[in-house]
């Protein structure tokens, strides 16, 4: 189960490691109901390395700032585009992601959408693309979320490419850049980067972002970007997360983005970016041949 009730009870160290079990099979989780003398801080210090933002502070808090307001970013009030985080950097990103909700939008907007690249690059090493265990894991836990997770499972039909295709994966660099908004607020980044690599400790990590890839073989990242956004629309969870809940996932893995648009000034989230670990004694199994 990738939802955990907490029912106002503590987290005990050895609980932990359970949870980052929990996102190696499925790849996120979300704690509901944290107790109330939660302190993300002292939670995140012990789940894992915090890895500075682009403020160079370990919180970032995702509300919205009257001079980004109306960017496709997280300090603004519209849709994200689905995108792995910090994609951009010349370092290599976060493993994890962590979102504190401490107040979610009256309105009703600012819902977050997660799919599973790792399960979207086994479609394209098999030759049927029915995908893998992990989605039937998800899909049993949706609707599990009061109000609301929506997924829309559709037979999915994309081409096979060649395994030459699929090396290119690892072999070719775009231009990855910030959106619009961090780069008017001076916090914005460019780097390039292949869509596939392999982190020190052997984990595959998956960059994307819908709107910020350029150059490079264009017509082969068009095919690609079609390919795996049409995935992601047939196999995206798409939720509002709770008031008083945490929710984690591995960020080399997932892709996620804002879904709707939200209007209520007082939305307020604060996000973590935890460094490369293994989380259960294991690196994460290689998912195409290097």
């Amino acid at each position: 189960m990738a939802i955990v009730n907490l029912d106002g009870q503590p987290i005990f160290d050895k609980t932990i490691s359970s949870y980052k079990q929990i996102i190696d099979r499925v790849g996120w989780i979300l704690l509901t109901n944290l107790p109330p003398d939660f302190e993300g801080l002292n939670f995140s210090k012990k789940f894992g390395r915090l890895m500075p933002q682009y403020n160079d502070r370990l919180l970032w808090d995702v509300k919205i700032d009257i001079n980004a307001v109306n960017s496709h970013c997280s300090l603004g009030s519209l849709e994200v585009y689905p995108h792995t985080e910090f994609y951009e950097g010349v370092s290599n990103p976060p493993n994890y992601l962590a979102l504190w909700c401490l107040n979610p939008a009256a309105c009703g907007g600012g819902r977050i959408s997660i799919a599973d690249s790792y399960a979207f690059l086994e479609t394209l090493s098999q030759n049927d693309a029915k995908g893998s265990g992990r989605l039937a894991d998800i899909r049993a836990t949706a609707g599990r979320l009061k109000g609301g997770i929506r997924f829309r499972p559709q037979p999915l039909d994309i081409p096979r490419p060649s395994l030459c295709a699929r090396d290119r994966l690892f072999e070719e660099r775009y231009l990855y850049k910030s959106e619009q908004g961090l780069i008017d607020l001076g916090l914005g980044q460019s780097n390039y980067h292949p869509i596939l690599s392999q982190s020190p400790l052997g984990k595959k990590i998956f960059r994307f972002n819908l709107s910020s890839m350029e150059k490079g073989n264009l017509e082969f990242l068009a095919s690609f970007r079609q390919q795996f956004m049409q995935y992601y629309r047939e196999n995206n969870l798409d939720f509002l997360q709770p008031k008083n809940s945490l929710l984690i996932w591995d960020n080399f893995r997932m892709v996620h983005s804002r879904s709707t648009s939200f209007t209520d000034p007082k939305r307020h989230l604060v996000r973590f970016w935890f460094e490369e670990s293994v989380s259960s004694g294991r690196a994460s199994r290689a998912i195409l041949p290097v």
